[in-house]
């Protein structure tokens, strides 16, 4: 043992006075970074093959949920407060609920030759609305009274003066179909359903979580064909600049170079939601809001299947939109629910079409 020491000495003597480094098995700490460093730097300038990665995208914002309703179902209230609103004053009408319900069907019905079927289905309808929104109101600590317009429903007072027999008989088949319905309602999920109505879709419903999607969906207004208004007539809007001004100002575009365009449609083809441009600079708006900011008569619906100039193109001097239709197209449609009706189906029958999911109660 003592021999192999003394010749481990000698060697390391003779390599030191050579100059030459001393063996190691491990490099000096420093050496070791630096060994890093270096390794980090041909890597760097190294070619790679692979993709450069993205920079994180920014975060969206997380959509704030439509208030949730409390499953429970209210007791039928004897009468409802209707709020009248004119250019010259506004007026709050207190209102029998059956009477309500008899009214809306005038305001927003052609009841002289409407089938019984069509005039129970709308009445249910109606009275679900109505109660739906006052519950609504009420469980979020607010009142008022319901809004006469075609905006939530529109009311129609009782015929002044004497009938003559075609009218008196008219006035008495609406009568009948709410007397006939008193206390139905729809009821989903455990709620009164907010049951929405139009003039006409077109050929095929649109969902109600597509056009109100701010608002709580109960399940029970999806899209559905509608075989009974496919064939109603088309219509044709020619919008001036001066009507589309009321959009693209307000959303801060240059007003020049305007276009439009369809963002998203449903599944059917309906317009959701439309992208709005001017000079390079575009903004997204749900279609309702722009029927609602030109005039929802001027833009009788969604369902579009025409546009001049093309999509995208820069509109010169008027937008041309071809399309059928009457309405936001949820829910219940007046002219399918008429088809249906002439062909012998009953108002539950209905319901079931356009409200399916839906059950038919009798509150008390």
């Amino acid at each position: 043992m003592r021999a192999t020491l003394v010749i481990a000495v000698a060697t390391w003597l003779a390599l030191a006075a050579c100059g030459a480094p001393a063996p190691r098995s491990t490099p000096p700490a420093r050496e070791v970074e630096r060994d890093v460093e270096i390794d980090s730097e041909r890597e760097a300038h190294a070619p790679s093959s692979a993709a450069p990665v993205a920079p994180p995208l920014p975060a969206q914002p997380t959509p704030t949920p439509p208030p949730r309703r409390a499953r429970v179902l209210p007791t039928l209230p004897v009468s409802v407060e209707l709020e009248h609103v004119d250019s010259a004053h506004r007026s709050i009408e207190r209102l029998d609920l059956d009477e309500y319900v008899t009214g809306v069907l005038r305001g927003e019905l052609v009841v002289w030759d409407a089938p019984s079927a069509l005039l129970e289905a709308q009445a249910i309808a109606s009275r679900s609305y109505a109660l739906a929104v006052l519950e609504l109101r009420a469980q979020q600590g607010r009142s008022g009274p319901l809004p006469n317009s075609t905006a939530a429903q529109a009311y129609r007072g009782a015929p002044a003066g004497k009938l003559s027999p075609a009218a008196h008989k008219v006035e008495a088949r609406v009568r009948a179909a709410v007397a006939a319905t008193r206390g139905r309602v729809l009821v989903a999920d455990g709620c009164v359903l907010d049951a929405r109505f139009h003039a006409c879709c077109g050929g095929a419903t649109a969902a109600f979580a597509d056009v109100f999607a701010a608002q709580e969906d109960l399940g029970a207004m999806p899209s559905v064909a509608c075989a009974g208004c496919a064939g109603e007539p088309a219509w044709k809007a020619t919008l001036e600049r001066a009507e589309l001004a009321r959009v693209w100002n307000v959303l801060g575009l240059a007003p020049k170079d305007w276009t439009l365009a369809p963002a998203r449609r449903d599944a059917r083809g309906r317009w959701l939601e439309v992208e709005l441009g001017s000079k390079g600079k575009s903004r997204r708006m749900p279609f309702e809001e722009l029927r609602a900011r030109i005039g929802a008569a001027r833009i009788p619906s969604s369902r579009i299947y025409n546009e001049w100039p093309d999509a995208g193109a820069v509109i010169d001097a008027k937008l041309v939109l071809e399309g059928r239709g009457r309405g936001h197209g949820v829910g219940l449609c007046q002219a399918g629910a008429r088809h249906e009706a002439e062909r012998g189906a009953t108002s539950a029958e209905i319901l079931a079409r356009y409200f399916p999911g839906a059950k038919l109660v009798t509150l008390r």
